[in-house]
């Protein structure tokens, strides 16, 4: 009798709160499908001329795919789905590439981000303002984006991989602050308007997030991350590439909110995130300070192929990725 309390600790602590908190899918191969409006908006606004600066798609599609310690997401613009006034606003390409890579509690998150093809929605010059009867089409002008973000969890009771790629069911609610570093190059140019402004952003956040279990199949998402960090700008205008420096403050606020379905092999979710920051006065091309991003998901898990298998196999054995 005395010895049973001892015997029944005989597992590693983390083992046994894994298994209570959440379930591990990780030897299922994972294949979503994506539907959200994050695309960049900006105005451009000088001491003479202002104007809205759109591109001629709201939706973009991402095809993901994960496993184990690793998921990949291409995002295109799906021609089913574009606009039918390219006549009037031009065509607008999308393109993106993102990583999640899981070692332990660390995650780390690479992207790459391309949008080319924009129009101008309204055109002020002075106190006149030009309708958008007729619109003015930037075919040229591009923005890329490349971007990574470090963050580590620190509740280990609260899966990231059931939040971010499906690899794990959570399978009770848990909580955790997540500290983060976000930093990312943009680059936006137009060769025909030799126009182009270069940023560097370095934010670290202070990220919450919650996950709470409402029975076996559903579940909701909560997270909030106040973040504060700086910007080094530079852009370059006109046919002697006439250059302006400056350096920011960034002071920005993200929040999300997401309502999910979870089967063995199928699963959904509906989301919506909030990113809010305080712009810059001195900045030329100002990009928009609210952005609502809504995303909807659906996905299915299945039996890896067997070569695929053996290679995480080994990976797994030769170093610290799990």
């Amino acid at each position: 009798m005395l010895i049973i309390p001892f015997c029944s600790f005989s597992q590693k602590k983390d083992s046994i709160s894994n298994v209570v908190y959440f379930e591990s899918m990780r030897d299922k191969f994972n294949l979503k499908l994506e539907f959200d409006n994050d695309i960049v908006t900006f105005e451009y606004n000088d001491l003479v001329l202002q104007y809205s600066v759109r591109p001629n798609t709201s939706v973009r599609t991402v095809l993901g795919f994960s496993y184990r310690f690793i998921g990949l997401k291409i995002g295109y613009s799906p021609k089913l789905l574009a606009p039918e006034d390219f006549d009037k606003k031009g065509e607008t390409k999308v393109f993106k590439i993102s990583t999640n890579i899981f070692i332990k509690r660390w995650i780390q998150t690479l992207e790459y981000a391309k949008v080319e093809g924009y129009y101008i929605q309204e055109f002020e010059n002075g106190d006149e303002v030009f309708d958008n009867t007729t619109y003015i089409i930037l075919s040229d002008l591009k923005t890329q984006v490349i971007r990574g973000k470090t963050s580590f969890v620190l509740n280990q009771n609260l899966s990231m991989r059931a939040i971010i790629n499906q690899v794990e069911i959570q399978r009770k609610s848990a909580g955790s602050f997540m500290p983060s570093l976000s930093y990312e190059f943009f680059n936006l140019s137009d060769v025909y308007t030799m126009f182009k402004t270069q940023s560097f952003n370095f934010v670290f956040n202070a990220n919450y997030i919650h996950t709470f279990v409402i029975n076996k199949r559903w579940y909701a998402n909560l997270g909030f991350a106040p973040g504060i960090g700086f910007g080094i700008n530079k852009l370059t205008e006109g046919e002697f590439s006439i250059i302006t420096k400056s350096n920011d403050l960034i002071v920005n606020f993200n929040s999300f909110v997401n309502l999910g379905y979870n089967s063995k092999n199928f699963y959904a979710g509906i989301s919506y995130e909030l990113d809010a920051s305080i712009p810059s006065e001195e900045s030329v091309v100002k990009y928009s300070s609210v952005r609502n991003v809504f995303n909807l998901s659906i996905g299915y898990r299945f039996n890896p192929p067997r070569f695929l298998e053996k290679s995480f196999d080994w990976v797994t054995e030769h170093t610290p990725l799990k």
